[in-house]
């Protein structure tokens, strides 16, 4: 439960950055806000993954 909504705090913040740099620089693209979304989305994934796993010292 504690993933999901970090998850969609991250997805709604990414969402509203997005649409708030499209509208102030309408003529540059905001690649580094989709790759800071990708990136923060999969660390926090893999934290949770690592955290809640039944053997967390296991590479697979």
């Amino acid at each position: 439960m504690k993933y999901k909504r970090i998850d969609w705090t991250i997805r709604t913040l990414t969402v509203i950055c997005l649409l708030s740099v499209h509208f102030i620089y309408v003529l540059r693209e905001p690649w580094f806000l989709l790759i800071s979304y990708l990136f923060s989305a999969e660390i926090v994934r893999a934290i949770m993954e690592r955290k809640y796993a039944e053997d967390p010292n296991n590479p697979y």
